[in-house]
């Protein structure tokens, strides 16, 4: 007897920026190893979806999120598709995982503050995020196709920031 897929597998696309902001995920992780700098613009998606965050909770995530429409586009129609566990939404997990990942992102960026005001600054400070996007890129990924399109979301540091902005907004 074939186990079902744990949700229908439908076309989750809704705009033109969800059906090719995978785009820049992938030219962020990859293209950073050639070009730091790509890096950059990954703090231009942390303010916009800070700033959506007060006005709308998670906005970011379903309608503007490169990495969402990475696993929703690409990973979708290989992913296994079944329920993500439980663990994966726990309040311990997403929290302890949001300081894991603040912490490692805080001690890169001290490590790269030492470049300060020289030439190799930028490229030190766009290759720590474009790292970060190779990480969920690779760790995303994987959750993806082996649980559900949209495990790493569960969790995710910067939804978890969104979630608990649109708090204060």
């Amino acid at each position: 007897m074939q186990q079902k897929n744990y949700y229908i597998k439908t076309n989750r696309i809704l705009n033109p920026l969800r059906k090719y902001g995978w785009m820049a995920t992938v030219l962020i992780a990859i293209g950073g190893f050639w070009e730091p700098k790509l890096g950059l613009a990954v703090l231009l998606v942390i303010a916009g979806l800070i700033i959506t965050s007060f006005l709308s909770g998670r906005y970011w995530c379903g309608n503007v999120c490169f990495h969402g429409s990475l696993f929703d586009r690409i990973i979708f129609p290989v992913s296994l598709n079944k329920k993500i566990p439980v663990l994966f939404k726990s309040k311990p997990f997403v929290i302890g995982f949001l300081i894991f990942f603040m912490a490692n992102l805080t001690r890169k960026i001290v490590s790269v503050s030492k470049y300060w005001g020289t030439y190799d600054f930028l490229d030190k400070l766009g290759a720590v995020f474009s790292n970060t996007y190779l990480m969920v890129l690779i760790i995303g990924g994987v959750l993806a196709i082996l649980i559900n399109p949209r495990t790493w979301c569960q969790f995710c540091p910067m939804g978890t920031m969104q979630k608990n902005l649109s708090f204060i907004g």
